[in-house]
């Protein structure tokens, strides 16, 4: 909408709008493209508007979106420009619908699970996208993917599920040391029974480990990211802070 505020006619008033990118498009009701040119003149305080019909593009965008108003004073001959800035965004209409982080009582951390929606009104492609877990301020330790090709359809739903292997780290054939979430209940000569059908293996355990301390806070850039990678065999990390006793600068351990 424009309202001439001036004291004197506005003529050749433009309303527009301006897209992201060329993916993008808009159409005018009475008008052509982006863009609706009002015939006449504007009186002092009278108002014009155009309403527009955007179409957003496929890729995801998170920005503005600027609309515009010219126009030439009658009694200055000058043209004059005005424009609003309107903060939009266009993402996958998929939407986290319910999770939970465990059960209880009996406590139970492996009853946990995130389930996605798919609002829209069409498939959505939710390839390769991936899901971490971490405490606030903590180095990412859980990540899974969602394999390619994978699509959700409309009003649909995923689920990702913790397993309730007890698995911390995935086992895989051969292995000879098994990290476990919890040791509680297992004692050395139990038996252990590794995927199912004719891939099972079965070993008896040897001896069990001690539970691991608290994980170490990482330094990184910005809470969110990017993420710091450790190369394997690493002898030194950037933390949030050092043991009591250490040097301020010495914050590699």
């Amino acid at each position: 909408m424009f309202t001439n505020t001036t004291g004197a006619p506005a003529s050749g008033v433009t309303l527009s709008i301006a897209m992201p990118d060329k993916q993008w498009n808009a159409a005018v009701a009475g008008g052509s493209g982006a863009s609706k040119t009002f015939s006449g003149s504007v009186a002092p305080g009278a108002s014009v508007s155009a309403t527009f019909k955007i179409t957003s593009g496929p890729a995801a965008f998170n920005g503005d979106l600027a609309a515009s108003a010219s126009w030439t004073g009658q009694a200055t001959g000058v043209q004059q420009t005005e424009t609003a800035i309107e903060k939009i965004r266009n993402v996958s209409p998929v939407k986290i619908n319910e999770f939970r982080i465990g059960a209880g009582p009996p406590a139970n951390s492996t009853d946990s699970f995130i389930e996605l929606y798919n609002t829209g009104s069409r498939d959505a492609d939710i390839s390769n996208w991936t899901l971490t877990e971490r405490p606030t301020q903590e180095a990412v330790f859980s990540a899974i993917k969602i394999p390619a090709g994978t699509k959700l359809r409309a009003r649909g739903f995923y689920l990702l599920g913790l397993a309730n292997s007890g698995l911390a780290v995935d086992a895989h054939k051969g292995d000879a040391t098994l990290f476990v979430r919890s040791t509680s209940g297992i004692s050395a000569g139990d038996t252990v029974s590794i995927d199912a059908g004719p891939d099972m293996e079965t070993r008896k355990v040897a001896s069990v480990g001690s539970a691991a301390s608290n994980r170490t806070t990482l330094w990184q850039p910005l809470p969110e990211g990017p993420v710091i990678t450790i190369p394997a065999g690493s002898t030194n990390i950037p933390v949030t802070s050092a043991l009591s006793g250490c040097r301020e600068r010495d914050r590699a351990i």
